[in-house]
């Protein structure tokens, strides 16, 4: 249920991301994606180097380059997203998230982590 969701550490949800990446789909990348949650007063910094996902809560390790894109969406949406309870395009296109920066680019680092 949704109260059970909305009482998750959102970090949990990163803590799982680094291993949901493919390898074989990041050899040879260096890029970074931020998320901020206004709600909550947190960032995480996704960051893949040559197959292997890092993430850190708050500001990004010296080194990391500038993020594709920054997303900034509440902490109960992407725990709702994050577990399939609601439909990533449907919260973008209700406005539930802003993303700054290269759409594309986004949408590209993210098909290289496991659904």
């Amino acid at each position: 249920p949704v109260e059970t969701v909305a009482g998750m550490p959102v970090g949990f949800l990163f803590d799982n991301i680094a291993v949901r990446l493919e390898p074989a789909k990041a050899q040879g990348v260096f890029e970074s994606i931020r998320f901020i949650f206004p709600d909550i007063n947190t960032q995480f910094n996704v960051t893949v180097r040559n197959g292997i996902a890092e993430v850190i809560e708050g500001e990004p390790l010296p080194g990391t380059p500038a993020p594709l894109a920054t997303v900034t969406v509440d902490s109960l949406t992407y725990k709702l997203m994050a577990l399939k309870m609601l439909d990533t395009m449907a919260a973008f296109t209700q406005g539930k998230i802003k993303v700054d920066g290269s759409l594309p680019g986004f949408i590209a680092f993210m098909g290289r982590f496991q659904n």
